[in-house]
């Protein structure tokens, strides 16, 4: 993954539009995620991250996040 510093999918479900994007720097990894109405989704931090913010709350977990439906901003410290 050292190769790509950013990725932006769309994916058309029954329930709707799924929408996933991530930029990575040297020192940062975003993303943006919007899980449709009625879904879940496990979320898996594809680098090695020394703190998470979750819609501007630091997390307690580093990775492997479950998702209800909604509009969610994650930032990474690398």
């Amino acid at each position: 993954m050292e190769s790509l510093t950013w990725v932006e999918v769309s994916k058309d479900t029954p329930y709707g539009l799924l929408n996933v994007k991530w930029e990575k720097t040297n020192t940062t990894f975003a993303m943006t995620i919007h899980v449709p109405i009625g879904c879940e989704a496990t979320l898996t931090i594809p680098v090695d991250a020394k703190s998470v913010f979750i819609n501007d709350l630091k997390s307690d977990k580093l990775n492997d996040f479950k998702i209800r439906s909604g509009n969610y901003r994650i930032m990474c410290n690398l």
